[in-house]
């Protein structure tokens, strides 16, 4: 993003806050871990996955998941990051 270093750099890098990220899908937590020991500037805690219902085995949205909290803490360093991870069909309930 236009004018992220500069953000970071007047403070606003995520310190005391916590990113929430809602996962429909299972991801392997070692891609995010090794993308957090790539950049020593990202200090805020990836906690534990908080599971929304019963466990997911669907793996199809491995990827998009793991982006998603690489994104998030390029994006603000300093946040606490924690995954709701809950199956498939409770986002497609109505």
């Amino acid at each position: 993003a236009y004018g992220h270093n500069n953000l970071i750099g007047a403070g606003a890098d995520g310190s005391g806050e916590t990113i929430g990220m809602v996962e429909f899908s299972g991801y392997a937590r070692s891609d995010v871990n090794h993308f957090r020991s790539c950049f020593p500037g990202i200090t805020g805690t990836y906690s534990t996955d908080t599971l929304v219902g019963t466990n997911t085995s669907d793996m199809r949205g491995r990827t998009e998941a793991a982006l998603d909290m690489a994104r998030a803490m390029a994006a603000a360093p300093d946040a606490n990051l924690r995954a709701y991870n809950a199956p498939k069909r409770m986002a497609d309930r109505k």
